[in-house]
């Protein structure tokens, strides 16, 4: 105010000019900086679904109309600059809509819409948009702002003011870009923070989830294995069957929670060998046999005569998914109909089908069943089972493969669900198997570690039937103790302990073995740890071999006479 009085009246009409072109300038920035505010808080939000990240995009998204509808009140009597906005407000408003979808797919937890929707790249379409016309605004601000400045300079008396008005401008515009620019990268880190605080806590909470389910699933799974080889009585035996497959059901589901984990962060690896698909397809569908004669439904396995007789793709992948669809099929098709599997080879590719006479699926429902935990509506659940991840791993295991997962089906008609993946062929040799010895029977002295009681009662039997002589440790402290005073054939080591857990107490023992010059003693790894990376960690740590809870006998044999 006290610059302006200074200038007569035709010196204050230019002044009040340029800073009228200084101020959309300004004001333009401001909106465009509002609007990234906008992209911050909604990937903040993409990253840790903490509604947190949720203030700075609305607060972006309110600034961001507001500094436009300014604009427009400045530019009023500028109809080609108004026009320029108006095109602007255009793709704002499609912007806006495409970053509210993002958010409202990941509030209802599809997080597949939402990265699909990203990755579309629309959004960066539309901002390029924005800028673009921004850019031909600003431009014919500055080239108003440069005339305006040269026909103010005319006049000497006015050269001080405009001087100290231009450094005023540059230094408030430098501060509000440092200080938006540390603004913006101050939230991105507390977001990508944010974001790995939850990795790090999402892979503990499953690492104790299956240690703790998986430890008492091994005593009841080897309890009835050892029971079902006493038992004859019919009655007897056909009630530990069913409880033997309600175990193996539940194995089933951790298996399938952390399978989908391992997808969903990326971590899944692919393991390509040779294999037979006639024999290994035909071993697939034949498990299904019994499920399908109690229900009389008839379950036929057509492969194509001419497809190669090995192929190198992940077979235990494929078989993975191909016993989803089964397991499906079985489960929606009522007593009395039918399920027909097809195998093909064409192209260097692998096409798998499964059709089934069952209940159909309605087609506003096809997608949905695919996202994780879903199923056709909630009573799915109460009449038929099962978690809703089937099939949702199903298209993730075909995708990462390299292939894709269709789906026809009509409501009350039956569904056919089917899948191709790249599949070269591979050389016709036979794979040789290695000739398995007749059980010898085992001897020496095993030092068991384990914590849990039920699970020590368990391997004494074990152990005892194996011909093993043995000691138990309740922890890593005592098996320190033992074997500092005894000589063990092989020591089977449990991780999760009080006091000192399996990894540290190994430590130990080989230190031991290096200081004494006792000769190595095989460790075995037999804990309930089983998500990915656990037997490369056991490995490292200095174990020879690692087996996880629940205990397979055969197995465990297997791997005592290797280390032996």
């Amino acid at each position: 105010i006290l610059v302006i009085n200074k200038f007569g009246t035709h010196d204050n009409e230019k002044l009040k000019l340029v800073n009228h072109t200084y101020e959309l300038i300004i004001e333009t920035e401001y909106f465009l900086n509002a609007v990234k505010d906008m992209e911050t808080g909604q990937r903040g939000y993409l990253l840790t679904k903490n509604s947190d990240y949720l203030e700075p995009y609305n607060i972006g998204s309110k600034n961001a109309k507001e500094s436009l509808q300014k604009l427009k009140i400045l530019t009023a009597n500028e109809p080609a600059q108004l026009e320029l906005l108006e095109a602007t407000e255009h793709f704002l408003k499609l912007k806006v809509d495409e970053l509210q979808r993002t958010i409202l797919f990941t509030k209802n937890k599809n997080y597949d819409a939402a990265l699909s929707l990203v990755k579309q790249n629309i959004g960066k379409a539309y901002m390029h948009r924005v800028r673009d016309l921004l850019d031909q605004f600003i431009s014919k601000e500055n080239n108003t702002l440069h005339l305006k400045k040269l026909d103010l300079e005319e006049s000497n008396q006015n050269t001080l003011y405009i001087l100290r008005i231009s450094f005023f401008v540059f230094l408030t515009i430098i501060f509000f870009f440092l200080y938006r620019s540390l603004t913006q990268n101050k939230l991105l880190q507390i977001a990508n923070t944010k974001a790995q605080e939850a990795v790090v806590t999402k892979s503990e909470f499953l690492a104790n989830m299956s240690h703790e389910i998986r430890t008492p699933l091994n005593a009841i799974v080897g309890f009835i294995d050892l029971l079902k080889a006493e038992v004859k009585e019919t009655k007897a035996l056909e009630y530990l069957n069913i409880v033997d497959k309600s175990s193996n059901s539940l194995l089933h589901i951790i298996d399938d929670i952390l399978d989908f984990t391992k997808i969903e962060s990326g971590k899944l690896e692919i393991d390509m060998i040779n294999f037979d698909p006639r024999l290994d397809f035909g071993i697939c569908t034949h498990l299904f046999d019994a499920k399908c004669s109690k229900k009389n439904i008839t379950l036929s396995l057509n492969i194509d005569q001419n497809i190669p007789h090995y192929l190198y793709t992940d077979a235990f992948r494929i078989k993975q998914i191909l016993s989803n669809l089964l397991s499906n099929a079985v489960k929606f098709t009522p007593n009395g109909g039918s399920i027909t599997t097809s195998i093909d080879f064409i192209d260097e590719k692998l096409y798998v089908s499964v059709k089934d006479t069952g209940v159909g699926i309605a087609d506003n429902k096809i997608d949905h069943i695919i996202n994780s935990f879903s199923q056709e509506d909630s009573s799915t659940t109460r009449n038929y089972g099962g978690s809703g991840l089937g099939l949702s791993i199903s298209k993730s295991l075909v995708e990462l493969l390299g292939g894709k997962l269709s789906i026809n089906s009509e409501l009350g008609s039956g569904s056919e669900f089917s899948f191709y993946v790249p599949a070269q062929i591979a050389q016709d040799v036979s794979l040789e198997l290695e000739e398995v010895e007749e059980e010898n029977t085992l001897s020496g002295i095993v030092l068991l570690v384990e914590d849990n009681k039920t699970n020590q009662m368990l391997m004494e039997i074990i152990l005892d039937e194996l011909g093993f002589d043995f000691h138990i440790a309740n922890d890593g402290l005592e098996a320190i103790e033992h074997f500092k005073n005894n000589v063990y054939d092989v020591i089977l080591m449990d991780e999760n302990m009080p006091n000192m857990g399996g990894i540290e107490a190994t430590s130990h023992i080989r230190e031991l073995e290096e200081k004494e010059q006792r000769k190595l003693t095989p460790i075995i790894a037999l804990t309930a740890n089983a998500l990915k990376g656990d037997r490369e960690k056991f490995l490292n740590a200095g174990m020879n071999e690692y087996q996880a809870k629940p205990l397979d006998k055969k197995k465990l044999q297997t791997v005592i006479q290797k280390v032996l």
